[in-house]
């Protein structure tokens, strides 16, 4: 735990610095957007980029199993149309 404030407008250390290239690279975005951000839009960035990373997560679980369903949908309608075609 911090004992002091929080300095929002200073200079990123290297170390957030680094955390902030990550969230970049998890965004696809360029590694130089660091040189001239404070804490503050650093912070920003790292959680835009963590949300960002998360939702598309979720979305790509939810084209999976969408594709999944309608695969199973096909396969179904495929074995009715069979069914129905040779009775």
């Amino acid at each position: 735990m911090r004992s002091t404030e929080a300095k929002e407008t200073a200079k990123l250390s290297d170390f957030q610095e680094e955390l902030v290239q990550v969230a970049a690279a998890l965004k696809g975005e360029p590694l130089k957007l660091v040189e001239n951000m404070n804490v503050s839009s650093g912070l920003k960035h790292v959680k835009d980029a963590l949300k960002k990373f998360y939702d598309d997560g979720q979305n790509q679980k939810a084209k999976e199993i969408n594709f999944r369903e309608e695969r199973f949908l096909l396969i179904g309608l495929k074995s009715l149309i069979k069914h129905t075609h040779y009775h």
